[in-house]
């Protein structure tokens, strides 16, 4: 693809996904709210803009699109790692407010930036467009017992998506999500508060024994945003090493 935007470009899952796209020549968009460090060795690459927004809102997501429509002028492909987890506390004790925050960050933006997104895909072309949210594996369990927020939103998301992959197959544009099972990441470690003991459990529920490499979860992006995935709208992509079978 063309011109294609990553959303959440200084994630860690995203990290093996944006040499192979910025090598092939394809206009690259990298958006990130802080961790300017993740991406800035791209910086002085001719076909990748740097668009730097913390989103807060619906606006926030309309000027990610337009910023970086009006330097590529048009868009391909939209990729969202935006994901979040504010609240780690057991479902017994959650507030109203942080499922909100959940839902917010995790199911509203993501399906706000696809809205504006497809707006400037090419219709004319079967297959000339691609919206690819990041899901999670843990869906199919009912998320955690300590981040169910973030499970109820992402279960959200992927309903929303299956809505779009139907309304927009007619234009064109396929849809779809990649649910990652357990990746040994910043996000996993930080924000689920994972210890080394958390991680080494976690890995031994696995059927695999081990957790997913972010080359893995590359591979599997770019196959859905290459010509091969042509046939393929409105399906969840488990990438999870048979964890929840």
């Amino acid at each position: 693809m063309d011109k294609v935007l990553i959303i959440g470009a200084s994630s860690d899952l995203s990290s093996e996904v944006l040499p192979t796209l910025i090598d092939q020549g394809s206009k690259i968009g990298l958006h990130y709210s802080s961790n300017k460090k993740a991406v800035e060795k791209y910086e002085d690459r001719e076909n990748v803009k740097l668009i730097q927004c913390t989103i807060h809102d619906e606006e926030g997501c309309k000027a990610i699109i337009d910023d970086y429509v009006s330097w590529a002028g048009g868009i391909d492909g939209i990729v969202i790692f935006l994901g979040d987890i504010s609240a780690t506390c057991h479902w017994k004790e959650i507030e109203a407010q942080q499922l909100e925050n959940e839902y917010r960050y995790n199911a509203v933006y993501p399906l706000l930036l696809a809205k504006y997104a497809q707006k400037y895909m090419n219709k004319k072309v079967k297959g000339g467009g691609r919206i690819l949210f990041i899901s999670t594996a843990s869906v199919r369990r009912g998320g955690g017992s300590t981040t169910i927020g973030y499970g109820m939103a992402k279960a959200a998301l992927e309903c929303g998506m299956k809505r779009l992959a139907r309304d927009l197959a007619a234009e064109g544009i396929l849809v779809n999500a990649i649910a990652p099972g357990f990746f040994d990441t910043k996000f996993n470690r930080e924000r689920k508060k994972l210890s080394e003991k958390d991680v080494e459990a976690r890995v031994e529920m696995i059927p695999l024994k081990r957790g997913g490499r972010k080359e893995e979860m590359a591979s599997c992006v770019l196959y859905m945003l290459s010509e091969g995935a042509g046939f393929i709208s409105g399906q969840v992509i488990t990438v999870d090493g048979g964890d929840f079978l």
